[in-house]
């Protein structure tokens, strides 16, 4: 049994959930993923950052799977990249999420969150209706059309922090053809 993230204590979900599973179709929505706990927005702090940043932590949501009944509360790992740039450009994240446990069994899920532009607010990611769609459910070996959206914001740990912020807080969503719908949010944070 996997232990408790610490993580966990930085989300916090404002709204709720919708969940469906019937023999017509599998849906699963989250309203909303909020940070709690943080040192601070970042605001324009990370214009003139360069290199990568890894960002570990918990994604937690729910998902409707029809083929095996998978229905319910989900948490998995997530681990996310930010690739900060020396140009005009602020840079980009990326990340996946892996060892998903829902309702005791672990299925052979990933999710791949494709590169989003991070703006120097910290934001990245856009979930609107319209976004680009940026994730794709794998399932064992069999991977999905691109089919979902997420989006996030970069904090720093502390009030008083400089340089590459330490937490990334956001949300996704993803879907499996039409069995599969998933939606959670999302907590990470630098090793120091």
């Amino acid at each position: 049994m996997r232990r408790s993230h610490p993580l966990q204590t930085i989300m916090r979900f404002s709204g709720g959930w919708s969940v469906e599973d019937d023999r017509s179709e599998s849906v699963a929505g989250l309203f909303g993923a909020v940070p709690s706990g943080t040192g601070g927005l970042v605001s324009g702090d990370i214009t003139a950052l360069t290199g990568n940043a890894k960002y570990t932590g918990v994604a937690l949501g729910k998902v409707a799977y029809r083929n095996d009944l998978l229905t319910g509360e989900f948490k998995a790992d997530i681990e996310i990249t930010a690739r900060y740039a020396s140009n005009s450009d602020i840079g980009t994240i990326d990340g996946l999420i892996t060892g998903f446990e829902v309702n005791g069994q672990t299925p052979d899920w990933s999710i791949s969150l494709g590169s989003v532009p991070l703006n120097s607010e910290g934001e990245f990611g856009d979930n609107e209706l319209n976004a680009d769609l940026k994730t794709i459910w794998n399932v064992g070996r069999e991977s999905a059309d691109l089919g979902g959206t997420f989006a996030g914001r970069l904090y720093k740990k502390e009030p008083a922090d400089t340089g590459i912020p330490g937490i990334a807080v956001g949300s996704f969503n993803a879907t499996f053809r039409n069995i599969g719908r998933m939606a959670g949010g999302f907590g990470a944070a630098t090793p120091n």
